[in-house]
């Protein structure tokens, strides 16, 4: 298990640390029991894009391995899992977060989100056990 508090990233646009990204997500969920992974991004698009990724790299895992955690809901937004492990994607609002018990939390694009304090306040008390991944974009 990673043993990281928080991970920030500072690096050129098409590093490919969004696929990256997405592969250990999709790995945390489906090897991980009752995990919430929340990915806030700065665009709805954006925040798709990344549960596109997911599912890409689930359709790619043997059989034999996906059966662990079988995929119960799949749309443009979110995925769970059977075993009781989800993603879900959303913009960067000031409620982006609340009320959620996030086991992980990816702020993609973290230099361009202009309400990061905020969103930081309403999530950090409930991933007080969590993991935190920031990717800070520069071109």
């Amino acid at each position: 298990m990673l043993d990281i508090e928080r991970i920030s990233l500072l690096k050129h646009v098409s590093y490919g640390i969004t696929t990256v990204t997405a592969g250990f997500v999709a790995w945390y969920i489906l090897f991980q029991r009752d995990k919430n992974v929340l990915i806030v991004a700065t665009k709805q698009e954006t925040a798709k894009n990344m549960i596109r990724v997911i599912k890409n790299i689930f359709r790619y895992i043997p059989k034999w391995i996906l059966d662990l955690g079988k995929i119960t809901v799949d749309n443009r937004n979110s995925l769970e899992l059977a075993n009781g492990s989800r993603v879900k994607a959303v913009t960067t609002s000031a409620d982006a977060g609340r009320s959620e018990a996030v086991s992980f939390l990816v702020i993609d694009e973290a230099a361009h989100v202009q309400n990061l304090e905020e969103i930081w306040t309403g999530v950090s008390p409930t991933i007080s056990t969590g993991r935190i991944c920031r990717s800070n974009v520069f071109s």
